[in-house]
């Protein structure tokens, strides 16, 4: 017990120093870009379908201060679609409004799911107010079919990005980002570039058995014989034939069959069950035990990746051990509070 209780004081110990070492100096590893001047709104336009190419416009609203370039950052599903730095482009605003020409770049970033581009005017006098289209971004579907999402990475936050990273436009007095608000992303087909629609199964109709009518019989009523009635002579008369009154069998009547109402055929509705849920159960997938330097490696990348949520580039489920869609603090006390495996116990934990 008492062995338990220092290894658990060391593990949270380590905790402290790695976050100390992360997070206790901003000012160097998470410090804010500096702005100038404010710049408009940039967002991703309608894209469309050209030479089997999805192009994809990125706008900007005017802004209130001048600026001559910008830096765009789109992110993308990478194993539907892919870019090439040469299918970046200026989407010609900056050139419209100056008659200035411009300079323009692009690589691929990451890891093949996003592209960074920048374009400056070359001139002097290369002042830019005016909202309309910053860039142009090729895109080629991979063929595999499906939705994608388009994403542009900010400057700052939320995205964290910095003036390599981020997306914004270039203020011209001084040459450096200006602050800029975002449009949401958008979902796409991966392969028109058109509006995602997910597919939708056909339900099947099922057809009812019908009713056959019977006709159900009836019960009969049968006439019942008269008695007969004979006149006797008396003792001093001389009898005389008589007479005799037979009543005769009325006939039979039967009642006519009746038909019994069926019940009408129904057809119903087939009704589409949804399927079971696939969703995680929070700490469902917290391990029985876990070795001392399995806990290590779990608390290292956990740190390396607080804050982060999922679809972000950093998330990483592994590490999102409750699968409450962020790496933070709860899933390090799951690992700190997780039982030691005893000695012997061979279980793969961690990164």
């Amino acid at each position: 017990m008492h062995r338990k209780s220092l290894l658990r004081g060391s593990l949270l110990a380590a905790a402290l120093l790695g976050a100390a070492a992360l997070f206790g100096a901003p000012q160097r590893t998470h410090a804010a870009t500096s702005t100038a001047g404010i710049g408009g709104m940039i967002s991703i336009g309608a894209p469309s379908l050209v030479a089997g190419k999805i192009l994809v416009p990125v706008l900007t609203t005017p802004s209130a201060d001048a600026y001559s370039g910008f830096n765009a950052h789109l992110q993308f599903d990478g194993s539907l679609l892919t870019a090439d730095p040469t299918g970046f482009s200026s989407g010609g605003l900056l050139e419209n409004t100056t008659a200035l020409p411009t300079s323009c770049s692009a690589t691929i970033a990451d890891g093949g799911t996003g592209i960074i581009g920048s374009c400056r005017l070359i001139g002097p006098f290369a002042d830019v107010t005016a909202g309309g289209t910053l860039a142009h971004i090729q895109l080629t579907p991979t063929g595999a079919g499906g939705c994608s999402k388009l994403h542009l990475f900010t400057l700052n936050g939320p995205d964290g990005g910095d003036p390599t990273t981020g997306t914004y436009t270039i203020n011209s007095s001084g040459g450096v980002p200006q602050a800029n608000t975002y449009g949401a992303d958008i979902e796409i087909d991966a392969t028109t570039g058109g509006p995602c629609v997910p597919a939708t199964a056909t339900p099947t109709v099922t057809a009812t058995p019908t009713l056959t009518p019977t006709d159900t019989p009836t019960a009969t009523g049968t006439a019942t014989d008269m008695p007969t009635v004979t006149e006797t002579p008396s003792p001093t008369e001389t009898p005389t034939p008589t007479a005799t009154d037979t009543a005769t069998d009325a006939p039979t009547s039967t009642a006519t069959p009746t038909q019994t109402p069926t019940a009408a055929a129904t057809r119903s509705d087939p009704t589409n069950t949804p399927p079971p849920s696939s969703k995680k159960t929070p700490g469902a997938d917290r391990p029985p035990c876990l070795t001392p330097g399995g806990k290590v490696s779990l608390v290292v990348g956990i740190l390396r990746r607080l804050g982060a949520r999922s679809g972000g580039p950093r998330y990483q489920d592994k590490f999102d051990l409750n699968h409450d869609g962020i790496v933070d603090w709860a899933d390090l006390t799951l690992v700190i509070n997780a039982a030691t495996c005893p000695r012997g116990h061979h279980r793969p934990a961690g990164p």
